[in-house]
């Protein structure tokens, strides 16, 4: 009794796959139509097909199915979140530059040494959260770097100091 009531379930549940499976047929051959497809905005444009060269053939079929499925081994997933830390850092250090000169120049144009004093003490304070945040990127990095396979090449560590002098010339040009 109870496997027939399963067989009625099932044979209901195929019914209801089966319609949807018409109406999704019935709106794909709508859209198409006569197979005019000049309304769609890359209609006339060529194909574009995305540069594989710079991966081995007999990984091509693999990078296909994982980007597909949207799957990716930890290391590239660790690589995507370092290059944002790195766009976030960056962004963070250009800003603290701007802040810095710009209160740095008030200061000197209004005379005021309390100004001056508060601007550079900001400053050493963002330099030094910097200076954090960039060793605890460069700790993951290496870590990065251990994982990443024979072939892709590594990312290179973030110099900080480098790093906030060569902003910071650019920003008091």
């Amino acid at each position: 009794m109870e496997d027939n009531h399963r067989k009625i379930e099932e044979n209901n549940s195929w019914n209801q796959l089966s319609k949807w499976d018409t109406i999704v047929d019935e709106r794909i051959r709508e859209i198409i139509g006569d197979g005019n497809m000049s309304w769609h905005p890359k209609a006339g444009e060529p194909l574009e097909f995305e540069d594989e060269s710079h991966i081995p053939e007999e990984l091509r079929l693999t990078h296909k199915i994982m980007k597909d499925h949207d799957a990716v081994p930890p290391w590239m997933s660790l690589g995507f979140t370092l290059r944002d830390k790195y766009e976030k850092i960056a962004k963070r250090l250009r800003q603290y530059t701007r802040d810095y000169v710009a209160r740095r120049t008030k200061a000197i144009n209004m005379g005021s040494f309390i100004l001056h004093r508060e601007a550079d003490e900001r400053w050493q304070k963002a330099t030094r959260q910097l200076r954090i945040d960039i060793a605890a990127y460069n700790s993951e990095l290496l870590n990065y770097n251990l994982k990443v396979p024979k072939g892709i090449d590594q990312m290179i560590p973030l110099d900080a100091d480098t790093m906030i002098d060569a902003v910071l010339s650019r920003a008091e040009e």
